[in-house]
Order: structure tokens, then sequence, then C-alpha cells
């Protein structure tokens, strides 16, 4: 009876010291779904069945040596690091090891401390998270989650100095491109035509012909055609609807359209040509007769002359 009843307690023992082992299987699992996300790192939800599975696990998995050799890395570049690039660094050793050991709550940590000292605030939120999903019973687990939601306002308010930035550099550039149009232009070849371009607003005027001082920005005398338009950007639209100077000339000018260079040192003007409908009967037959009439389109490219 004593002999039955020692075999009794015994089995018990083995029982309970067998329950309190994980399954071989579940380990093996873990190691296909860990073999699996190095595949396809960005796999939150395989990450997150991972990490699930490790907390059933008991004992709990340690972390590879590869991993262990990772984080060391991470945290020596963090300790040392002196700029953005550094931070990002120790951010992918970070990330490399919570790769190799997915269930390691403190590489996510980091991981998350990095990124948020290299301004990558989505990413820094993204390993935050799975330190908590990684350690749900941490001490710190409200001064995390308090510490996600500081990332999230420094990142609006980065984005709302980023945007002012951004709109004084616009008005900046701007300026910058008013100040270069207004001027008189003309062929990058020396040539007595110019072209004299004035911005008031969005509103643009063209005005085409020579004169003797014309390229120093004196006044324009012969050959006068205007036109007008509007700029938006770096590009511009319009028509030439004065021609006092045209006279006798076969082909005036019409629609144009062009741009300005993005470092504003040259204009490419694209203009459209049609018969002088105030040509004589008699102009008009002699201009026909030596094939003048063919009033072809036009791109040139201009370079500043003049600041008036």
């Amino acid at each position: 009876m004593r002999t039955i009843l020692h075999a009794l307690f015994f089995a018990a023992i083995c029982l309970c010291y067998l329950h309190s082992q994980s399954p071989p299987i579940s380990r093996e699992q873990l190691q296909q779904y860990v073999a699996q996300l190095q595949a396809n790192p960005t796999d939150d939800a395989l990450r997150t069945k991972i990490i699930q599975l490790a907390l059933t696990l008991d004992p709990k998995p340690a972390a590879t040596q590869d991993a262990a050799v990772d984080a060391a890395k991470g945290k020596t570049i963090f300790a040392s690091a002196g700029s953005t690039d550094d931070m990002k660094a120790a951010a992918a050793a970070f990330a490399q090891a919570s790769l190799l050991a997915p269930w390691m709550p403190d590489y996510y940590y980091n991981e998350g401390l990095a990124f948020e000292k290299a301004k990558q605030f989505d990413d820094a939120i993204h390993a935050l998270n799975f330190y908590l999903l990684a350690a749900p019973n941490a001490a710190d687990a409200a001064d995390v989650r308090g510490k996600i939601e500081g990332i999230k306002y420094e990142k609006e308010s980065s984005a709302r100095q980023e945007q002012a930035e951004e709109a004084i550099n616009a008005r900046q550039k701007e300026a910058e491109l008013r100040d270069a149009i207004n001027g008189t232009w003309s062929l990058e070849e020396p040539s007595a035509w110019v072209y004299r371009f004035h911005l008031s607003g969005d509103n643009l005027s063209i005005t085409y012909g020579m004169g003797p001082s014309a390229r120093d920005g004196g006044p324009i005398i012969d050959g006068l055609e205007s036109g007008s338009g509007t700029l938006a950007g770096h590009s511009f639209a319009g028509r030439f609807t004065d021609h006092p100077g045209a006279g006798r000339t076969s082909c005036i000018i019409g629609q144009f359209h062009g741009s300005i260079s993005t470092d504003n040192t040259r204009i490419y003007l694209s203009l459209s040509y049609y018969v002088n409908p105030n040509l004589t009967p008699q102009d008009r037959s002699v201009f026909q007769r030596h094939n003048l009439l063919n009033c072809t389109d036009e791109n040139i490219t201009l370079e500043k002359v003049a600041n008036q």
C-alpha cells in the first residue's frame, strides 16, 4: 500500500512539473514565427502574435546572442550620439535586435527613445506601443503611455513649425522671383531686340521692340508690341494685343507662354505669330510673293540685360 502511495505521489510531482513547462511545440512554433518575421519585418500582426505567444511560455524565452549584440551596439551608439543620423543608427540597431528577439520589451523601449531623438515620431510611437505589448505588467506602463502622448504633441508641434518655415521660404522665393523677372531681357547672343517684363501682383505685362539704349533699360522706340498675361509659380501665359510699332511687318505676335528657370537667370519664351491684319493689299501681295506670310511659332531663351 505504501509503495502505491509513493508511486502516486511521484506521478503527481512529475505531472505538475510537466504542466509547468511549455510544450516543445510552442517553442518550435515561436521559432517558425520569428523566421517568418525576419522575412517580413513590417508584418505587425505577426510580430504581435509572436509577443503574445512568448508571454504564455514558461520559462520566458531569452534573447538570442545576436540580438544581445545588436542591442549593445544600439546602446553604445545612443550614448555617444552627436547627430540625428547617429540616433537613426542607434534605432536601427535596436530594431534589428527586436527582429531577432521580438519578445524583448527593452529593445522596443530603447528603439522608441532613439527614434524620438531622431525626430521620427511615428516610428517612436510604433516602438513604444510594442514595448507596452511585450511588457503588459511593466511598472512604468503609465509613464510610457504618457510619453507616447507627449511624442504625439511633439510631432504636431514640429509639423506646425515646419509648415511655418516652408511658408517663409515660399514667400522669400516668390519675392526673389518677382525681383528677377522685372526688367529687360534679350536673346543670349547680342541682339538689339528686347523683351521688357513688368509684374504687378500676378499680372504680367510684356513689351517687345528695340531702341538705341533699350538693352540698358532705355526706351523701346521701334517695332513696339505689347501684351499681358498672368504668372503662376514660375510659369506664365498671355497674349500680345497692341502692335503700334508693327507697321508693315508681315507677322505679329499673338499668344505667348513660358517659364523662368528655377535659378531665375533664364526665361524660356514661346511665341505664336499671325499675319498682320493691317497690311495693305500691296504689302500683302509682296510678302506672299516672297513666301513671308507663313507665320510660324518661335521658342527662344532670354537672359536679363537690365533691371529696368
